[in-house]
């Protein structure tokens, strides 16, 4: 990651702010802290503000070289240390009192960050620990958007011939393939459904990461897609969501297609489920979806979106 991007987060003040109230209230003097994904060191610099010592920052990124700079221009170099490389790559000391991570996929949970943070649970979290943040939730919403679906899907009916070759192959891959979006408030059609609170101790695992949802539809209109994503508790009470709104947050949302789009008549009901096949550890594997509008039922699953051979499948070549 450029300079120029961990510079561009801290536009978001609303996370920043949370994220340091968080720190205010969580943290005690001589609290050990691990900040996990540091970046430029922002949450870091807010524990050793707060009496933590050390504070332990780590990033497998260069970006962890400019943020030892700044640490020593704010003079709170002597309670911090600095740590480039990935975790549990990487040697750390002791168990910590408070463990900060914030570096979530725009889906909130895969299964990279969920063995992660299991790691770091098991392995740094003292006894008593505290996470920031604390809980999680998953949203859910309808997407109504012709332009959407047109980014989703490049070439439509007209265009699969393009070059004067045969390209109708790709819609399957593209149907079944969730990618980060930044929608805008009009492109959700209804109210999110949002999900019960997941406490991020220990980490959530698949089972808990469904989401149903229903929605009225009242007047008629075409279902493009269906729009996930999360919000984080970062105090006890304070929320941060990345919703579909003129200043969202960094992460994005996820959306998950719908084809071909469903069409529903005025009064007609649209239902919608997400959910997260379980791993052996319990932890998430592939997405799937459905919608449905009355007898019309669209599907997709993450494993369908995948081009792979033999080789991939048996890791073989």
């Amino acid at each position: 990651m450029s300079v120029s991007y961990y510079a561009n987060l801290l536009v978001y003040s609303n996370r920043i702010d949370a994220f340091r109230r968080a720190v205010r209230e969580t943290v005690n003097p001589g609290d050990r802290v691990l900040d996990v994904g540091t970046g430029l060191g922002t949450f870091a610099f807010f524990a050793a503000q707060a009496g933590a010592e050390p504070v332990v920052a780590v990033d497998s990124g260069p970006v962890v070289h400019l943020a030892e700079a700044l640490v020593s221009a704010n003079g709170l170099a002597a309670q911090m240390e600095f740590v480039r490389g990935t975790i549990p790559q990487v040697s750390l000391d002791g168990e910590f009192d408070v463990i900060i991570f914030e570096d979530f996929p725009t889906p909130f949970l895969d299964q990279s960050t969920y063995a992660l943070l299991k790691g770091l649970q098991e392995n740094q979290l003292a006894s008593g620990g505290r996470m920031i943040p604390r809980s999680a939730r998953l949203n859910l919403a309808p997407v109504q958007s012709p332009s959407v679906h047109e980014e989703t899907f490049p070439l439509d009916e007209a265009g699969q011939d393009r070059f004067d070759l045969d390209w109708s192959g790709i819609r399957p891959f593209l149907a079944n393939t969730p990618r980060r979006v930044s929608l805008r408030p009009e492109d959700i059609q209804g109210e999110a459904v949002c999900g019960p609170p997941l406490p991020l101790n220990p980490v959530p695992t698949a089972s808990t990461l469904r989401v149903d949802g229903s929605w009225d539809a009242g007047v008629q209109g075409v279902i493009h897609g269906l729009a996930l994503w999360f919000d984080l508790e970062v105090y006890e009470g304070g929320w941060i969501s990345n919703a579909p709104v003129q200043d969202t947050e960094p992460w994005g949302q996820w959306l998950l297609p719908v084809d071909p789009p469903l069409e529903e008549a005025e009064g007609q009901a649209v239902d919608a489920s997400v959910w997260r096949e379980a791993l052996e550890d319990g932890g998430p594997g592939w997405l799937g979806w459905e919608c449905r509008v009355e007898e019309e039922i669209r599907s997709g699953h993450e494993f369908a979106g995948r081009v792979a051979g033999p080789e991939d499948l048996t890791g073989s070549g």
